[in-house]
Parts: C-alpha cells; structure tokens; sequence
C-alpha cells in the first residue's frame, strides 16, 4: 500500500516548555534529508519553507497557531496539551506532543 510516508517530514523532537520570559515553548527540527552528516552539523531543512502548526487544546477548547521557528511564546497553563507539527512542502508531519502540568 502507498501512503507517502516518504513526502512527509519527520515529527519535532524535544518538546519543552521553558518558564523564563514568561514562557516559550521550544523544540528541534527535523529533516527528511541530510541523515548522514556528522554529530553537531544541522541539516539543510529538506521542505520549501520551515513552517510549524501548534496546536493547543485545553478546557476551552482547541485553537492553532502556524509559526515559522521552533519556538512559540506560551504562558503556562495547567492541563494545556501542545501538538507541534512540522508544516512539509506536501504533506505535513505527524504531530509531536506535550501535556502541560502546572
């Protein structure tokens, strides 16, 4: 069976919520490209643009927000569930998440 797996970028790693300036959430891209590059050497994005979808679902319901760098500022809120997908030039990523406890 095709599924195009293969057009879709790998989901973010290393979700985390970062409490300094009033919070921002973080994470690391990745690429569909570049495997075999040395420890430490960041590789080239492999989509047309970097694009993010956050999604945030709490008690008041769910909302998105499309960024263009890891990163969103994010004030914490207790129960709030973060997914984080990597927007690709086809198809978009499987979402990453991360479930905040305040």
């Amino acid at each position: 069976m095709v599924t195009g797996a293969s057009l879709r970028p790998p989901s973010p790693i290393n979700l985390r919520w970062e409490p300094a300036d009033g919070g921002i959430l973080r994470w690391t891209r990745r690429s569909r490209i570049g495997w075999n590059l040395p420890e430490g050497i960041v590789p080239p994005l492999g989509e047309e643009v970097e694009r993010y979808r956050v999604t945030l679902t709490d008690t008041n319901g769910v909302r998105e927000i499309n960024t263009a760098e890891p990163k969103l500022a994010l004030p914490m809120t207790a129960g709030l569930i973060a997914a984080v997908t990597q927007r690709g030039t086809w198809v978009d990523s499987l979402p990453a998440d991360i479930v905040l406890a305040g």
